[in-house]
């Protein structure tokens, strides 16, 4: 029981990191389970390689805020470099054992394992791309990643097809085919541990390619359940639809009827593109308004941040016109801020996490 509840506030305090909460673990680079002459053994089991998992996502995560604090220090950057580099060993090789692991052992998991897997192996993914890029201050260097994004995409699709399953179907999900209806157990609508939204909305605000993105947010928008841990779905599908439509307004229109055209695969400019987002909540005429706080480079590197605060319009299916108009907002608050961004997550890429800062009004009411 001891180690059930270490395990379970161990990943709350991972979510409180990932909500904008300032923390540092004491954190080893020693991990046993994870040297390189471990590389070729497989995890006993599924919950020792969530375990060994999330060791390791405290130390990516310590790594990710650090290096936002000291990115500008040439000396330190030294020092990061070789702290990343283990701990995209230590990746790979958790990879490694991990699907040397379902190799073996995926015809004799259950259809609770078999998803906890998908979910293991999607915040994998994510942390790769998040390692790759934290140190960059450009908002291209995400597009190297496009397959690692269409990677979350697709076992994040499968994972709404199958949300909770029996043993009886696992042999149809191992060759990809619909199981009967009759064998799933009902959805629930809120999970207690994160699962796959964030690194659904880390993808629908970080993958800048058009059909992946919009990918992204549709499952978004009808995935089950709808909230784990603090992450609404809903919420942050809205937001990631409105900052795609910041970002596209000045490109063709998306083209739904043929998505292999060169306009469907093109890129906003990088002066277009939204560095951090923020979910705000303001309380107008008896109701809540989602609101998000953008903040933008657009005179490129080097120059002053743009903070933009705009209502988030209520949308039904997802927009595939992105361009023709301009994202609707009541309010437009743009403050120049001359030199360099501050010092703090928010204005990094850890922050596109860092969703449900609700203002203290919202908050008094939970």
């Amino acid at each position: 029981m001891e180690e059930t509840l270490n395990q379970i506030f161990s990943r709350l305090s991972v979510q409180s990191m990932l909500c904008g909460e300032q923390r540092r673990f004491l954190i080893t680079l020693d991990i046993p389970d994870l040297a390189e002459d471990r590389a070729t053994v497989p995890f006993p089991t599924v919950p020792e390689a969530r375990t060994c998992h999330d060791y390791l996502t405290k130390g990516t995560l310590s790594f990710v805020q650090e290096s936002y604090d000291y990115a500008s220090d040439a000396h330190h950057c030294v020092k990061l470099e070789r702290w990343r580099a283990v701990l995209q060993a230590q990746h790979r090789c958790w990879r490694a054992r991990f699907e040397l692991l379902m190799n073996a052992s995926a015809s004799d998991m259950s259809g609770q394992e078999i998803r906890g897997s998908q979910i293991l192996q999607i915040i994998s993914v994510n942390a790769t791309i998040l390692l790759s890029t934290c140190m960059s201050l450009e908002q291209s260097s995400f597009d190297s990643h496009t397959k690692h994004f269409s990677n979350i995409v697709s076992r994040a699709s499968l994972i709404s097809e199958w949300p909770y399953c029996t043993n009886a179907i696992v042999t149809c999900l191992a060759h990809s085919s619909l199981p009967a209806a009759s064998l799933l157990k009902p959805r629930p609508s809120f999970a207690f541990e994160m699962g796959v939204i964030p690194p659904l909305y880390f993808t629908a605000l970080k993958c800048r390619d058009r059909i992946i993105r919009r990918q992204a947010i549709s499952l978004l928008s009808t995935t089950l359940p709808r909230k784990e841990g603090l992450w609404d779905a809903r919420t942050l599908a809205k937001a990631a639809r409105h900052v795609m439509n910041v970002e596209e307004a000045s490109m063709q229109k998306f083209e739904t009827s043929t998505r292999d055209t060169e306009s469907n695969h093109s890129m906003p400019a990088e002066n277009k593109r939204v560095h951090d987002t923020q979910i705000l909540w303001e309380h107008r005429n008896n109701k809540w308004v989602q609101r998000v706080q953008l903040t933008m480079r657009p005179q490129g590197l080097g120059s002053g941040w743009i903070y933009r605060i705009e209502d988030v319009p209520e949308q039904g299916a997802l927009s595939v016109s992105a361009g023709t108009s301009k994202p609707e907002c009541t309010t437009n608050l743009v403050c120049s801020v001359i030199g360099h961004a501050p010092n703090d997550l928010h204005t990094r890429n850890i922050s596109t996490y860092q969703t449900l800062q609700h203002d203290q009004r919202l908050t008094s009411t939970i």
